[in-house]
């Protein structure tokens, strides 16, 4: 413990901007190119109600996603920010989404008068998104041979 004390104030400095750094969930590798994944990540962005904001160098992709409630605090706006990036294995998806929610009383429904609150890390949603995209860059195969169910 006492070789840790002269470094306590250094940790104590670097803690803060930690913090706030970004943090990214990174999907596994897909054998796609770059291109196929950007645009399926702007798919499922749509599909599920996001508002495509930017797409930056064709890599970089940012999105919101708003819903207004009329009951105070039901309201939430997710902002979305994908980062395509090509590893040894692939493409990868790097992802992020943090979720704020509207405590404006007067008038919930008015986007332009919400009163955002606080951000935090919306994981379900992460998780959402990320198996979305991997479904639809990789989607599972039915070995042959498999028996089909008949339909009346």
């Amino acid at each position: 413990m006492r070789n840790l004390r002269p470094t306590l104030p250094l940790l104590a400095l670097l803690l803060p901007a930690c913090m706030n750094s970004p943090r990214f969930v990174d999907s596994p590798a897909f054998p796609k190119t770059t291109t196929e994944v950007v645009g399926t990540v702007i798919e499922i962005l749509e599909r599920q109600g996001f508002r495509v904001q930017a797409i930056n160098e064709g890599k970089e992709v940012e999105a919101v996603q708003i819903r207004l409630s009329p009951f105070n605090k039901q309201g939430t706006r997710r902002s979305a920010a994908a980062k395509v990036d090509t590893v040894p294995e692939g493409t990868i998806v790097r992802l992020m989404v943090e979720k704020e929610i509207n405590s404006n009383i007067t008038n919930p429904l008015d986007e332009a008068q919400a009163d955002w609150g606080s951000r935090e890390f919306d994981l379900e949603t992460e998780d959402l998104l990320l198996s979305l995209i991997g479904l639809k860059v990789m989607p599972p195969r039915i070995p042959a041979g498999t028996p089909v169910r008949k339909r009346d």
